[in-house]
């Protein structure tokens, strides 16, 4: 395939071919000429003369500087292949590179409409599959299971009505200490303390021994389990807050 840009860059390899050997045929014809040697004029005698031998000697200059002359032109010549070769060489290049995208980007087309080929069938075919399913007949409800019976738990509570809150220590406030404790009570069926312990600090054991101690001497409403009294564990926070005593 030919490069319509090399086309119109300027006239064609081989016409600057056959121009550069129509010159070098001329050179050479030129240069024949020149040398050819020419026969000497008729003479009563064959003794030279002072004035032969100068005229050999100037036909000897001229002949070196043809041939200086004709050096150069073949030099030039030469030179003219070769860009005309390199150039010959780089359209080629340009013609590969141009053939080789064209291939790729045929490449790439094809595989794109394969791949769409692709997508719309399996789009259709997942259509077919869905529809089918949508057609076959619903499998009859399954028959309801018991419903399990979840206990209900309800938890412990501390009776305010057989105890005293715990008193505010007076050294926590005088020096500002105040918090929120969790204490843990193991109860009986009955509601009474068992065994406590503090669960997470206020931060200050003085404010935690406090709580413990007023909170265990309480009854409790104990835990219920659908009703029923039943013997467990219950956390209880408790807040110690200046403001509030």
């Amino acid at each position: 395939m030919s490069n319509p840009e090399s086309s119109k860059s300027g006239p064609s390899a081989e016409a600057i071919v056959a121009v550069v050997l129509l010159a070098v045929c001329v050179v050479v014809g030129i240069a024949y000429w020149l040398l050819s040697p020419k026969s000497p004029p008729a003479s009563a005698g064959a003794t030279s003369t002072p004035g032969a031998a100068a005229g050999s000697s100037k036909t000897a200059g001229q002949t070196a500087a043809e041939q200086d002359a004709l050096n150069a032109w073949n030099h030039k010549l030469q030179n003219n292949f070769a860009e005309l070769d390199q150039q010959r060489q780089q359209s080629a290049e340009r013609e590969a590179e141009q053939k080789r995208q064209e291939q790729e980007l045929a490449a790439a087309e094809a595989a794109r409409k394969a791949a769409e080929e692709a997508a719309a069938k399996a789009a259709k075919a997942a259509a077919a599959k869905a529809s089918s399913v949508e057609a076959a007949a619903a499998p009859p409800p399954a028959s309801a299971a018991p419903a399990t019976h979840v206990p209900q738990r309800v938890d412990a509570s501390v009776d305010w009505t057989s105890c005293r809150q715990p008193d505010y220590p007076s050294r926590s406030k005088d020096r500002g200490e105040q918090g929120t404790v969790t204490l843990r009570f193991a109860l009986s069926v009955s509601g009474a303390v068992q065994s406590s312990s503090v669960v997470n600090s206020s931060g200050f054991s003085r404010l935690d021994d406090a709580a413990l101690h007023a909170l265990t001497r309480c009854q409790f409403k104990p835990i219920t389990v659908d009703g029923k009294p039943v013997a467990g564990s219950t956390d209880v926070r408790f807040q110690w807050k200046l403001n509030g005593f």
